[in-house]
């Protein structure tokens, strides 16, 4: 990649401007790159960062420049947002969720990585980067499962019970086997206990079910963004019941009963998602509620982060269109 860097970090302008960043702390302001040149400008400038980030108007932008950037940056990462007022929606297609969650698997293990997402992404409330983190699981060989209890647990961490894994966020009991589909990985796991301990692991392909390879360890990230604990689970439905009662009273006083119904509804959703079948997945949009201190995607980046702003003008208009 240094053959399409070299001639650009010979311009006096370029010079100028990596200078004025390793100078100062705040924003600089570069104009004159249209199209294709942003991603080839913004490869050569990030080089030496440990990450970078790059902020777009919307989906459709963010997916131009991801395009252009896999010719100069193969570790590059597209974060898509969810819709804020089609939350709800997103949970139809897994894929959003691959996606988002392959993002914070590379932050995770600190990887050397280019992420482009969203500004209306950046609005959106996540738990702490640091709690998620704490879910994240290894199993090995010669370590001891309950699958009574693993159940539970991967139910927790956002996986649906199949009887077959078909698909990402998938996993299947068969007697003393434990079939599993990370999020994060391209392949699903095969887990063969002898008694409670764990015997052999191996990748196998989900549509013949032949085994790939063996492997001494498999890491599980959660399938979903949103990953509560027991507690947190109750208290934070007995808050969302609590709005959820306050505002159908409030619209019904108004004689908004359409509306008020349509509350009573998700309320009773959340209910059912958590009371019932103890699974977070798809509540994102109700984070606040379950955490007292929330963060952004920002959050989850280190301080060697090099950061763009595409549009600044377009990105404070989309931002304000999120806001509205």
């Amino acid at each position: 990649m240094k053959a399409f860097f070299a001639p650009m970090q010979e311009l006096g302008e370029f010079r100028e401007i990596t200078q004025a960043l390793k100078n100062s702390k705040g924003m600089l302001q570069v104009t004159g790159c249209i199209d294709s040149q942003k991603s080839h400008f913004m490869a050569a400038l990030g080089e030496g960062y440990s990450t970078r980030l790059i902020v777009a108007a919307n989906d459709l932008r963010a997916r131009e420049i991801y395009d252009n950037f896999r010719l100069f940056d193969r570790d590059v990462m597209l974060c898509p947002a969810r819709d804020y007022i089609f939350f709800q929606a997103d949970v139809s297609s897994r894929q959003l969720d691959v996606e988002r969650v392959r993002v914070l698997q590379a932050l995770a293990e600190k990887r050397n990585i280019t992420v482009i997402t969203t500004v209306s992404d950046f609005m959106n409330r996540r738990m702490p980067f640091a709690q998620w983190k704490d879910n994240i699981r290894r199993i090995r060989i010669g370590d001891e499962i309950d699958l009574a209890a693993e159940r539970k647990q991967l139910v927790r961490l956002g996986y649906e019970r199949n009887v077959q894994v078909e698909g990402p966020g998938q996993f299947a009991i068969r007697g003393n086997i434990l079939d599993i589909y990370p999020l994060t990985e391209d392949n699903p796991v095969r887990i063969e206990l002898w008694g409670d301990e764990v015997d052999a692991i191996r990748w196998f392909d989900s549509e013949s079910q032949r085994s790939l390879e063996n492997t001494q360890e498999v890491v599980l990230y959660p399938a979903s963004e949103l990953v509560l604990t027991q507690e947190q689970a109750k208290n934070g439905l007995a808050v969302i019941e609590k709005q959820a009662s306050k505002a159908e009273a409030s619209l019904r006083r108004r004689m908004k009963t359409e509306e008020a119904h349509r509350v009573s509804l998700l309320a009773k959703e959340c209910h059912d998602r958590l009371a019932e079948f103890a699974s977070p997945s798809g509540m994102e949009g109700y984070v606040a509620g379950f955490f007292s201190h929330t963060c952004s995607l920002l959050d989850a980046f280190g301080s060697e982060t090099l950061i763009f702003l595409d549009e600044p003008n377009r990105l404070h208009e989309a931002a304000q269109a999120t806001w509205d």
